[in-house]
C-alpha cells in the first residue's frame, strides 16, 4: 500500500519531532554534567590567573596579556564584559565557559547536517553525544580559559568553510563567504595563537578538496600527491629529529612529541585527561587493566581502515571533498603539532587543539556510519561500555578550606609553590588577607606575570610575629622551621605561624 501525501508529512513530522527532541535531551545532558563539573574541584592556576586578569581596568588586562606574552587579549576582553555583568565568582568565571560548552554541543549537531546530505540526522545526534558526555570535553568545556570558546568558533568557521567549499562547486558567489570563513579564522587565532594551525590545515584541505572536484585529471592528480607527500611526511618525522626551530621559554615544560602521541590524542579526546595537572596532562586511566595506549591504538587503526574502506568505495567527488576537508581539521593539526616536534618545537599539547578534537570525534561518527552502516551502534556501544571502565581520576589540590582558615589571619601569608600563591590571590586578595611568595632567586619568576605583580619575600627570617607560612606538607622537611610552630593540617597543606 502506498502511503498517502498526509501519510508522508504526518512522519517526516514525526521524525522532526523525535530529533529536535533527541536534541534537546542531549542539551540537557550535557548542561547537568557541565555543571556538575563547575562544582565539584575548586580553580586551579590557569584559571585564578585568569580570574586576577579580568579583575584589572581595560588597560591593565592589556598590560597583564602583554607581559604574559603567550595569550592573545579577545577572551580576556571578552571575559571581562561577561565578569562586569556577572561578577567575578569562581562559578560565574566557568559558567561562562559552561554556556560556550553547551553551544559547542548544539553546533556539533548542526555541522554534520552541513557537512553531509546522507544520513547527516544520525551522524549529527551521535556526534553531539559524544561531544556532551567525553570526560574531555565535559571538563575543557567548564575551565575558565579560552578553550570552551576556541572549540564553539571552530565549529562556526568550519561550518563557514564547508559553505564555501559547496557555493564553489555549485558555481554561486563565494567572494561573501570567502571574507567570513577568513574573519571566522582571524577571530579563532585572536582567541588562542595555537588555532592557526587549524585555520591554515583547513584553508589547504579546502583547495586539496576543490582540486578533487575539478573535471581535470591533472588536478585530482596533483591533489592525490599533496596528500600521499602530506602522509609520508607525517611518518618520516618519527625517524629524523633536527633542531631548526628553538623552543620558546614559555613552552619548555611540553615533552618532545612523536608518532605514537596520534593515538594517545584520539584517546584523549574520547576518554579525557587528568584535569588539573601541571604541565602535559596524563591521560585517564581505566579499570580492570585496560591500557589507555592500546585502546587509543586500536581506535586508530579503525579509523585509518575506516577512511581507507571509505575513500575506496565513494564514487561521489563532493562527499570525497568534504571527507578531505573534515580530515583536514581533525587529523591534519594533530599531525602537524608532531612534525613541529620533529624540527625542534615541542607545542604538543591536546587542549590547545580543542577544535581538532571535536573534528575527530565528527570523523569517526561520520566514518562508522557511512562505512559500518547499520554495525556503527556497536561502535557507539563499545565507547559507552569504555566510559564506564574508566578510573575516578584524582583532583587538585583542595585548596577552599585552607583559604577559609587563613581569612582569621591579619598578617602577611607566605607561599612557597607558585601555583598555590597565584590561586591564594585569586581568593584571600579581594579580602582582608595580602598572600605572598618565598623568592631567594630575583629571576627565578621573572616570566611570571602574576608574581612580578605581586608581593615576593626573599627570606623566613624576615617574617615577623604571627605571620603565616603555607607549603605542601612533604615539603616541610626542605626548611628549616626554626621559630614556626605548626598552626594546621589541612588536606595536604602545613601552616606555620611565626613565634
Amino acid at each position: 500500500m502506498i502511503p498517502s501525501q498526509k501519510q508522508l508529512r504526518l512522519s517526516s513530522m514525526a521524525k522532526k519531532y523525535i530529533a529536535y527532541s533527541a536534541v534537546i535531551a542531549i542539551a540537557i545532558t550535557s548542561f547537568l554534567l557541565r555543571l556538575r563539573e563547575i562544582s565539584s574541584v575548586d580553580l586551579w592556576y590557569d584559571e585564578a590567573f585568569t580570574g586576577l586578569s579580568v579583575r584589572y581596568g581595560w588597560k591593565e588586562i592589556l598590560d597583564v596579556i602583554r607581559e604574559d606574552g603567550v595569550h592573545p587579549p579577545t577572551y580576556c576582553l571578552l571575559l571581562k564584559i561577561w565578569t562586569s555583568l556577572a561578577g567575578n565568582t569562581p562559578f560565574t568565571l566557568r559558567f561562562f565557559s559552561e554556556i560556550c560548552g553547551v553551544l559547542t554541543v548544539m553546533a556539533a549537531y548542526l555541522l554534520s547536517r552541513k557537512l553531509f546530505t546522507k544520513d547527516s540526522e544520525l551522524i549529527g545526534l551521535a556526534s553531539a553525544l559524544v561531544v556532551a558526555i567525553s570526560p574531555f570535553f565535559v571538563s575543557y568545556s567548564v575551565e575558565a580559559r579560552s578553550y570552551a570558546l576556541v572549540g564553539l568558533v571552530g565549529i562556526i568557521f568550519v561550518a563557514g568553510l564547508m559553505d564555501l567549499y559547496r557555493a564553489i562547486l555549485q558555481g554561486e558567489k563565494s567572494i561573501p563567504k570567502m571574507v567570513y570563513a577568513l574573519c571566522l579564522g582571524g577571530l579563532l587565532v585572536s582567541l588562542h595563537y595555537y588555532q592557526v594551525v587549524i585555520v591554515v590545515s583547513g584553508i589547504a584541505g579546502l583547495a586539496v578538496a576543490w582540486l578533487l572536484n575539478c573535471n581535470r585529471a591533472t588536478a585530482r592528480y596533483f591533489a592525490y600527491c599533496v596528500m600521499t607527500l602530506f602522509c609520508g611526511a607525517f611518518f618520516l618525522s618519527g625517524l629524523v629529529k633536527t633542531s631548526i626551530l628553538r623552543q620558546p621559554a614559555e613552552l619548555d615544560w611540553i615533552a618532545p612529541a612523536s608518532i605514537w602521541n596520534m593515538p594517545a590524542a584520539i584517546y584523549a579526546y574520547l576518554f579525557g585527561v587528568v584535569r588539573y595537572a601541571i604541565g602535559v596532562p596524563p591521560l585517564n586511566s581505566m579499570k580492570f587493566g585496560i591500557s589507555p595506549p592500546f585502546v587509543g591504538i586500536v581506535v586508530f587503526a579503525l579509523l585509518l581502515a575506516l577512511v581507507i574502506t571509505f575513500f575506496a568505495r565513494n564514487r561521489c567527488r563532493f562527499e570525497a571533498g568534504a571527507m578531505v576537508l573534515l580530515l583536514s581539521v581533525s587529523l591534519v593539526p594533530i599531525c602537524c603539532v608532531i612534525m613541529m616536534s620533529s624540527i625542534g618545537l615541542d607545542a604538543f599539547v591536546v587542549r590547545y587543539l580543542i577544535v581538532a578534537g571535536i573534528m575527530l570525534v565528527e570523523l569517526v561518527v561520520t566514518l562508522s556510519v557511512f562505512v559500518l552502516k547499520k554495525y556503527a551502534a556497536f561502535v557507539l556501544l563499545a565507547y559507552f561500555l569504555l566510559l564506564g571502565c574508566l578510573s575516578k581520576y584524582p583532583s587538585h589540590s583542595h585548596y577552599v578550606p585552607l583559604f577559609n582558615y587563613l581569612r582569621s589571619f591579619r598578617s602577611n601569608i607566605v607561599f612557597v609553590d607558585p601555583y598555590d600563591y597565584v590561586v591564594a590571590r585569586y581568593y584571600l586578595e579581594p579580602e582582608s588577607s595580602f598572600p605572598a611568595i618565598l623568592s631567594s632567586q630575583p629571576d627565578l619568576y621573572k616570566n611570571w606575570v602574576m608574581i612580578q605583580r605581586g608581593k615576593q619575600i626573599d627570606s623566613l627570617y624576615k617574617l615577623a610575629r604571627n605571620d603565616v607560612f603555607v607549603l605542601k606538607r612533604e615539603d616541610a622537611r626542605s626548611f628549616d622551621l626554626t621559630g614556626f610552630e605548626l598552626a594546621a593540617s589541612l588536606s595536604e597543606f602545613s601552616v606555620y605561624r611565626k613565634i
